[in-house]
């Protein structure tokens, strides 16, 4: 059995909050889904998210995630596809003539799905994900405790937490913001192209990211 040291435990959440207040990928995931299709879409969004990240947390348990670190082109193929995720991302948002921050209706059976399954891709597609949590969770493991696995799923455990509440209040806040901003629609065009902009930035450094 586990007998976590608090102190750990509070200097790994405090390490994991400040990486999940800092705005990535993610955040900008979460902030095109609230301003387009407002609060509801944004927590959708956010489990989305938090779900990509469930699936590296079982990849770092198992050991597999070490693949994408110590095998160059397993890592160039994430990243290539990652990059050209985001670049789409960031394409739709610069040259679409409509604004997508404007309230819509979206209702539609499938639309639901596609935000949750759009920010497991913004997670899964980023090797760096995977890179950050080889490389971070196993810095609060015991191995003398050992059950080093129970270690890593119990530690990913609480950056999933952190990082869905951090979301989640990224969603609220950004869904008020919304409401104060976003009634002008060259406002709203204007926060589209930057936005679009930014996920083509964030393609362009996730090519230039490297293996080690």
């Amino acid at each position: 059995m586990i007998t976590p040291d608090l102190s750990q435990i509070l200097l790994f959440l405090g390490a994991t909050l400040l990486l999940n207040l800092t705005p990535g990928a993610d955040v900008l995931y979460i902030a095109s889904r609230s301003f387009s299709q407002g609060k509801r879409y944004g927590v959708i969004a956010a489990f989305g998210i938090s779900s990509g990240i469930v699936i590296y947390v079982i990849i770092t348990a198992f050991g597999v995630g070490e693949i994408f670190q110590y095998s160059p082109l397993a890592f160039w193929i994430l990243k290539l596809v990652g990059a050209t995720y985001l670049a789409y991302l960031g394409w739709k948002s610069f040259f679409s003539q409509e604004s997508i921050f404007q309230k819509v209706n979206q209702s539609s059976e499938g639309s639901a799905f596609k935000t949750y399954m759009g920010g497991i891709l913004t997670t899964v597609l980023n090797p760096k994900v995977i890179l950050f949590f080889i490389t971070f969770l196993p810095q609060f493991v015991d191995t003398t405790k050992g059950h080093v696995m129970s270690q890593l799923f119990f530690l990913g455990g609480l950056f999933i937490l952190s990082g869905t509440l951090v979301n989640l209040f990224y969603v609220f806040f950004l869904s008020l913001f919304k409401d104060l901003i976003f009634k002008s629609r060259k406002v709203a065009l204007a926060f589209q192209r930057i936005t679009g902009v930014l996920f083509g930035a964030l393609a362009c450094k996730l090519l230039l990211a490297e293996s080690r």
